[in-house]
């Protein structure tokens, strides 16, 4: 397990995140997101009718609905980013490059690595400058290629964040010091903890008191070493971690928490505070927004018609976090993106939908709270209990936000990020199936005092406590860890266990493939392979036992209800229809999912050794969507249940892959063949692929605004059909950023290519790589 596996390299810091907002409004129904087009027929009903008057209109001031707090809030439907490119990363010393820093501001300090513990979980801080060492050395994804970009698969909801990266390095060849590699998939936003931060100082907005948890890895036969690493280095002795055969290269997981918004000058010059939080933050925020999109738009306007020779530059108005991380062992088995260990959730078992909650101690003003997730796994040696190591990372939360200081002078936020203290945490083993039972029978394990999670210990370990046997309850061995079930409660006093605060989940069911891509189907000119899902089961963090079911239940947004996912349903008038059909194998045995949409399938016994079951689904899509395939697990004898809906504050805890079937294009590609057989001349052949292709990308994100002069993007053919082609779809440079151009929209780029070319187009378009 990663987390079991030592040494660790741990690193603090930023990220910084760049989405462009309009394509997530939710506020006025100008964008068909399903089917990737704007809504013409309202927004005329608006007075937009051409391009212009469509940009003018997006940076309006536009009075938005009732916030939880009661008050109207000042929205442009572009939102808080119009110019957002999706660029994302950490924060170092030249990434991200400040386009306009007389207005907007980034941390002043970068993500570094920090800190080391060795093989006994023996943590030592690592200072900066230590000659050929690591401590202090910057940590970043696509170093001198395409920024990393943050992509949601489905963008009317914040729990299908997606990273698509390249590569991530620590420090860099030129430094002679550190190491890099090719990612081995992307990674997803897990363990969404929406009480994150009690913010009592009222200092974020929008998701700024959320939390998530990220994670890939690199292969280690695509790793680099830079320079020499000392003999009893922290670089020495991951590398010899290396060779073990089954170390097939290293985990990367960091928890992004404390978002900020509206950082740099201008909206501290134009209110005379930062708007990071408060009351208004959010309306002067945006109010200043507006002004500086319409300034972006006159100087834009004045510089392409020669009335002024320097480029004005792009409002973009980039989001900052608060980042911990660590880097360990990656072993064969184990997940690219989501903790293999054994998982810890707030969830009641015994109240389906309820959450436990639990109050700090200090202060003592703080309300009960869900924690947030945790991982516990067990550390052998030799085949001995050696310890066990539990990832608290995203589980506590802050009391408020501690300040932080910005280029130009600047900062944010007013508290000290100090840790809500409940005291001390208890880890027990309750009975592994059925009710948890009488706490008094539970078998302790450890005690977690407020010293091991505080903030200065989770900023050096973030959030891992690495406890020794001898500080496990006596009595404990590996038979006990393997057949019960991990509580963690908070505790009253000495020998209370106390309330209950998350409970492992016994049986687990986890997917790499959190962000599944469906083309429509039967494409007349050929189609790539089927989409898969490929999902892992474990009981207990092992391998389950043979008559373990898997159900997997279908969920479509409600119109106009966010936060509220139906199961879909076959026919019924008033429920969504499904947007995918689930393809399970016959061997096994497929049944219905009772009350709606979905199956039941046996999950494969295999006695291979591995810690864990493996199936996979095959995808076809049945309409343009963005249905949540949600994962249930049912121990032998037991029935699947899948609930009728879900809520966004279940949805984060729930094990599940989102699935997004792009729009239908077919029909179109097929029209488009048949009239360049009436041989139309190229400038009707290029305006025609804008109508078909491009329109809505070029209105929705300025960053493409080059492909509204047909010129322009016929000059950028060639650059164009490497970019969009299927192959390049895990590249952090594929275009549209946003991942929605559909298998027929591409086919008409590629006839559209061939034609300029004099050629007829191949008959099969390339196949689905990395969907």
């Amino acid at each position: 397990m990663g987390l079991a596996d030592l040494p660790r390299l741990y690193f603090n810091g930023f990220n910084f995140w760049s989405p462009s907002t309009f394509n997530n409004n939710d506020d006025y129904p100008t964008y068909d997101v399903p089917h990737v087009r704007l809504d013409w027929a309202w927004l005329r009903s608006q007075g937009v009718e051409t391009t212009e008057q469509f940009w003018d209109w997006a940076i309006q001031p536009k009075q938005n609905q009732p916030n939880q707090d009661g008050r109207t809030e000042t929205v442009p439907p572009a939102e808080w980013n119009y110019h957002g490119g999706n660029d994302s990363g950490f924060v170092a010393g030249d990434a991200p490059s400040i386009e306009d820093p007389a207005h907007f501001s980034k941390p002043v300090d970068g993500t570094k690595i920090t800190g080391f513990s060795g093989r006994r979980g023996r943590y030592r801080s690592l200072g900066e400058g230590r000659r050929r060492g690591l401590g202090g050395l910057p940590v970043c994804f696509d170093v001198g290629g395409s920024p990393a970009k943050l992509v949601d698969v489905d963008p009317t909801a914040f729990w299908s964040s997606q990273l698509f990266a390249d590569t991530f390095h620590v420090g860099s060849a030129a430094a002679g010091a550190g190491f890099g590699g090719p990612v081995a998939g992307r990674a997803h936003s897990r363990w969404i903890h929406l009480s994150r931060n009690y913010d009592t100082k009222r200092d974020f907005i929008i998701t700024g008191p959320f939390g998530c948890m990220w994670q890939t890895a690199l292969r280690k036969e695509t790793l680099d070493w830079y320079g020499e690493s000392p003999g009893r280095g922290p670089a020495h002795r991951l590398r010899q971690v290396l060779e073990e055969p089954d170390c097939i290269g290293l985990m990367v997981r960091f928890v992004s928490y404390e978002t900020i918004y509206f950082q740099g000058r201008a909206f501290v010059d134009a209110h005379g505070q930062g708007t990071g939080g408060g009351q208004d933050s959010v309306s002067l925020g945006m109010e200043e927004m507006i002004r500086l999109y319409a300034a972006y738009r006159d100087a834009r306007a004045a510089w392409d018609r020669g009335e002024t020779t320097d480029r004005p530059p792009p409002p973009v108005n980039r989001a900052y976090s608060r980042t911990v991380g660590w880097i360990a062992p990656w072993r064969r088995g184990e997940l690219v993106s989501m903790a293999s260990g054994r998982t810890l959730l707030a969830d009641d078992p015994s109240r389906p939908g309820q959450l436990h909650t639990v109050t700090p101690s200090a202060p003592g003003d703080l309300a009960a709270v869900p924690l947030g997730p945790a991982e516990v796994a067990v550390r052998t040696r030799k085949g001995r209990l050696d310890g066990i190591s539990v990832d608290l990372g995203s589980a506590v939360p802050e009391v408020d936000a501690q300040t932080l200081a910005l280029t130009g002078g600047l900062s944010a936020n007013t508290g000290t990020g100090a840790k809500a203290d409940f005291g001390t945490l208890r880890l027990s083993l309750a009975p592994a199936l059925g009710p948890l039972g009488d706490p008094s029978t539970w078998t302790a394990v450890a005690s977690l005092p407020y010293a091991r999670y505080r903030k200065e210990r989770y900023a050096e370990t973030a959030g891992v406590v690495d406890l020794d046997v001898e500080e496990l309850a006596e009595g404990v061995d590996l038979e006990a860890l393997r057949s019960g079930r991990f509580v963690l409660s908070v505790a009253a006093g000495e020998g209370d266990n106390g309330a209950t605060a998350l409970v492992e989940a016994a049986t687990t069911a986890q997917t790499d493939d959190r962000g599944v891509y469906v083309e429509e189907p039967d494409a007349p000119w050929g189609s790539g392979p089927t989409p898969t899902l490929t999902i892992q089961v474990r009981h207990l963090g092992g391998k389950p036992p043979p008559g373990t079911r898997l159900g997997i239940g279908q969920y479509l947004g409600i119109p106009g209800g966010a936060s509220t996912w139906q199961r879909a349903v076959v026919g019924h008038p008033k429920r969504p229809a499904p947007g995918v059909e689930i393809l399970p194998p016959a061997a096994l045995h497929p049944a219905a999912l009772p009350g709606g949409a979905g199956i039941t399938v046996d999950v494969p016994f295999v006695d291979d050794g591995r810690p864990f079951a493996e199936l996979t689904v095959g995808l076809r899509g049945l309409q343009p969507s963005m249905p949540i395939l949600a994962f249930f697990p049912a121990a032998p004898g037991e029935t699947p249940v899948a609930p009728g809906g879900l809520s966004s504050p279940s949805v984060t805890g729930a094990f599940y892959a989102v699935a997004r079937t792009l729009p239908f294009h077919n029909e179109r590609a097929v029209a488009f063949q048949r009239w360049l057989r009436s041989k139309p001349d190229i400038i009707e052949a290029n305006e025609r692929v804008f109508v078909d292709v491009f329109e809505t990308f070029h209105l929705l994100y300025p960053v493409m605004s080059f492909i509204g002069d047909a010129m322009r993007f016929q000059g950028w053919r060639g650059r164009i059909m490497e970019l969009t082609d299927p192959a390049a779809f895990d590249q952090a440079a594929y275009m549209p950023v946003m991942r929605n151009l559909s298998a027929g929209q591409r086919r008409i780029l590629e006839l559209w290519s061939s034609y300029l070319d004099g050629r007829p187009a191949a008959g099969r378009r390339l196949a689905q790589v990395g969907r």
